[in-house]
């Protein structure tokens, strides 16, 4: 079983093998979602190698982002992501510093 750290943490347990099945811990957390726009139709055309290449790329500035601004990333689902916070204004600021990410990304790519 894999559970990220930071959520072992945050639900008071030291490792994977102190959770319980049924064990719960109530917080009021924010949960953000990515995901890429139109993203079925342009990996229609990338090729399997280039759309690894191109969520690589993109997952390695996303989560950097969030967990500079106390998120954790808890799935990754294809384009997309769910990621919790435990405060609003930091999930807006991991949004903001991904949109500014996500616009250099694109120029590169323009540029290649």
């Amino acid at each position: 079983r894999f559970v990220p750290g930071e959520f072992l943490k945050r639900i008071g347990r030291a490792n994977v093998e102190q959770v319980q099945l049924g064990d719960a811990v109530e917080q009021s957390l924010t949960v953000m979602f990515t995901d890429v726009r139109k993203f079925t139709s342009l990996s229609e055309g990338m090729g399997a190698g280039n759309v690894f290449k191109f969520l690589n790329r993109l997952l390695a500035m996303l989560v950097p982002c969030v967990t500079k601004c106390g998120g954790t990333v808890d799935k990754i689902i294809g384009d997309g992501t769910m990621c919790f916070f435990e405060h609003a204004h930091d999930a807006l600021r991991a949004a903001r510093m991904i949109q500014r990410e996500v616009r250099r990304l694109n120029e590169e790519a323009q540029k290649e």
